[in-house]
């Protein structure tokens, strides 16, 4: 969840609710730091291997634990979100990806995090020698007509636009 401030993290001076920029914030009568809630950013990849099948990892963390999804997750401080995707898939199943181009942006409002912006990417690697990490308990490729049920709507709804696949 987004943090709660009661005190302005740069002065130490308790925080004011106010009507600011058309929304109610935590707002510093002392310096004028303003309490804005941002998304989380992740960058998302529907990676493909050279016979066009699908990526897809069995989740070993929250949320989701034991589903299966796309690979991908936050983009860190002062990274490009393209970058993040290649790191993330690097860093999930050990294979070099790239990127084609981007597939969307989408919000969506988990419980476990507030709200988060994700940028889904299409990829390809050549590699097929998948070594999960502590995050993913088991991960392969899939003939798209023949995968497991994907845990998240955003993550499907990002395979059928690279797939050309009408609403699941």
């Amino acid at each position: 969840m987004t943090p709660v401030y009661n005190y302005c993290p740069l002065c130490q001076t308790a925080l004011k609710h106010q009507h600011f920029e058309g929304k109610r914030r935590a707002v510093c009568p002392s310096c004028q730091w303003v309490h804005y809630i941002n998304p989380l950013p992740v960058a998302v990849g529907v990676v493909r291997n050279e016979d066009n099948e699908l990526l897809l990892i069995r989740r070993g963390i929250p949320p989701s634990v034991g589903a299966w999804a796309l690979p991908g997750g936050f983009v860190e401080a002062n990274e490009h979100p393209e970058k993040a995707a290649v790191r993330e898939i690097f860093e999930e199943v050990g294979l070099r990806a790239s990127v084609k181009g981007l597939i969307g942006v989408f919000m969506r409002r988990p419980q476990m995090y507030g709200s988060i912006v994700v940028m889904g990417y299409e990829m390809v690697v050549k590699k097929r020698k998948i070594t999960c990490s502590h995050e993913v308990l088991e991960a392969g490729f899939f003939p798209v007509d023949n995968t497991p049920r994907i845990a998240f709507k955003i993550h499907r709804d990002m395979v059928n636009s690279v797939y050309n696949i009408k609403g699941t």
